[in-house]
């Protein structure tokens, strides 16, 4: 009897792991993902006591929180940013204050935001595995992936609008307030993320009027009130964060004589927005590519006229500031010959640079690695991706004005367009004339729509070729990115190293170090405040000697050695860019 019972529970035990396997292959998409990301961080370790991108200011507002016991923001501060504060204040009151854990912080919601990539792709009515597929490209995204690494907005800020938009796409397809009220919460908390989380109830409103006008829907005082309610409250909250906290710095200029190169970036901006979307739904474009060609897909005249415009108007408006170079001015107008024609296509790359992941270098050396031509390679097949995703938007505007023969795909359709007018509305945003540069990391918030509406037309992977390609090509990305990472965090581990260096084995002042922005601002950006009497951003670098550094004696450098300096000392790092070992060097002034 008692092996009887032994045979009985060791079955059930296999039984249940069995089950569970079946379930992990075939039916979740987070155990996939948390797996993938526990993976990630075993290869490329996101422990560091140093600080990446512009994420010190926002760890200053977290220690001031902590230290405060309230939110006060800070005089560097653009993003509203308070729900992403009080997010690192909840992990640092269980692990304590350390950039790793606001940086762990993030790698959480990283997760998250892909799994609700995922949730958002059943919501449109894809199946388990290309929801698992397009999650899976938002996690191994480079640009994506550096920043989760990072205790930066973007990733907070994305996964916040994700969860807000499935909700949103919940709501069309149950035609449920309750949903709508969920998702403008969600939408107030990415708005206290960034601001332009406001961007999502616009899209959906926009949506709304559209049908509206199409007669596909019907007032409802319901609706209205599951709109506007969570806004009022959170506009309340806005009103009160703005008596309380210290004034922000805008990181806007004066247009000024910059008009020219203003209209030039709102030319390009689509283009180049689209340009990356199709670099980064790549893997879903070559699927789709491989089974149009191998089922012999027929083309419509039309859809060859779109596809063909689509590639030559963007490849023309890349050229458009070398041709009016050389047709107007002789090559002369030197701003104009500043704007590149290939990925990475913006002037100053904030995350994706020729090679490596990440912000600027030290003091602007070179990326150590770069791969210059061959990246038009990649250019031309975003532009093909882009394409597609150009058709895509056409067919959506004909179907939405158009009757559909069923209610399935006349929500398909609906959601469809609401997705279609984010992409848009986000786009539209990452220009703003009185910025001087367009990050890349804003079209971010276009990838999940721009995923899913490539994957709707794909359906199913139906020939092994396609699911090779796209797994293929999704692996590369995911490898690039771990690349990409390890030297990021490589470079700038060793160049806090060697401040911290200097500071603690020869007890120089950090006011005489010109090192890393990073290590500049948080250590002396509040004497550096005092010195110059500002709170503006952008005049970062008053002195002359490095963003919110005091003095130059000694200067940090990835760089040869500048004249009238000599090499104090070194600290030496590993990059996987390269497999190679490289320097950050010290070097000390010679009076």
């Amino acid at each position: 009897m008692k092996h009887f019972i032994k045979d009985q529970k060791s079955q059930k035990g296999f039984h249940d792991i069995y089950s569970f396997w079946i379930y992990f292959l075939y039916e979740s998409l987070l155990l996939p993902l948390i797996l993938l990301f526990i993976v990630t961080t075993l290869i490329v370790s996101p422990v560091g006591e140093f600080a990446l991108n512009d994420d010190w200011i926002f760890a200053q507002v977290v220690k001031e929180i902590l230290e405060t016991g309230s939110y006060r923001g800070h005089p560097y501060l653009s993003a509203t940013f308070v729900a992403q504060a009080y997010w690192g204040v909840f992990f640092c009151k269980i692990w304590g204050f350390s950039f790793t854990t606001l940086r762990a912080s993030t790698l959480v919601l990283s997760c998250i935001g892909a799994w609700l990539v995922g949730r958002c792709a059943l919501s449109l009515g894809l199946g388990r595995n290309l929801a698992l597929a397009c999650a899976f490209l938002v996690a191994a995204n480079p640009i994506y992936l550096s920043l989760s690494y990072s205790f930066m907005t973007d990733v907070p800020f994305f996964t916040a609008c994700a969860l807000s938009g499935w909700l949103l796409l919940e709501a069309l397809r149950k035609q449920d307030f309750r949903l709508i009220f969920l998702g403008n919460v969600f939408a107030v908390i990415a708005f206290y993320v960034r601001q332009f989380g406001v961007l999502i109830p616009l899209a959906f409103v926009i949506t709304l009027g559209i049908l509206w006008w199409k007669k596909q829907y019907r007032f409802s005082w319901q609706w209205l009130a599951a709109l506007l309610l969570p806004w009022f409250f959170g506009g309340l909250i806005h009103l009160y964060l703005k008596a309380i906290q210290v004034p922000g710095s805008g990181v806007f200029q004066p247009i000024g004589e910059r008009l020219p190169m203003v209209i030039m970036d709102g030319v390009r901006i689509f283009p180049i927005a689209f340009c990356y979307l199709g670099l980064f739904c790549l893997p879903i474009g070559s699927a789709m590519l491989w089974q149009y060609f191998c089922e012999k897909k027929t083309w419509l005249t039309k859809q060859v006229i779109i596809l063909m415009s689509s590639i030559a108007l963007t490849l023309l408006v890349f050229f458009l500031p070398h041709l009016l170079s050389h047709l107007l001015f002789d090559g002369q107008k030197l701003w104009l010959n500043s704007y590149p024609v290939r990925l990475p296509l913006l002037r100053e790359p904030k995350t994706l640079r020729d090679l490596g992941l990440g912000g600027p270098l030290l003091h602007d050396a070179p990326p150590p690695v770069q791969i210059h031509d061959f990246w038009w390679l990649f250019t031309l097949a975003a532009l093909v991706v882009q394409a597609l995703l150009v058709l895509k938007f056409f067919d959506i505007a004909q179907k939405a004005f158009a009757q559909q023969s069923n209610r399935v795909e006349t929500i398909q359709v609906q959601q469809q367009l609401f997705l279609v007018v984010w992409i848009f509305l986000f786009i539209a945003t990452a220009f703003n004339p009185w910025r001087t540069v367009i990050p890349d990391r804003y079209f971010l918030s276009c990838l999940m729509p721009a995923l899913i509406l490539l994957a709707s037309d794909l359906r199913e992977f139906r020939l092994r070729g396609a699911f090779q390609g796209f797994v293929l090509t999704a692996a590369c990305f995911y490898v690039f990115s771990i690349v990409g990472i390890q030297d990021f965090m490589a470079w700038n581990g060793a160049a806090w190293a060697a401040s911290y260096k200097l500071v603690n084995q020869y007890g120089v002042s950090s006011h005489v170090i010109s090192g890393v922005g990073t290590f500049n601002g948080w250590h002396n950006s509040e004497a550096y405040m005092q010195r110059y009497n500002t709170t503006d951003w952008n005049k970062s670098n008053e002195g002359g000697f490095g963003d919110w550094a005091l003095d130059n004696q000694y200067v940090i450098t990835m760089d040869e050695p500048k004249a009238g300096y000599e090499e104090f000392d070194r600290v030496s790092y590993f990059s996987w860019l390269g497999m190679t070992e490289r320097n950050m060097t010290i070097l000390e002034r010679i009076d």
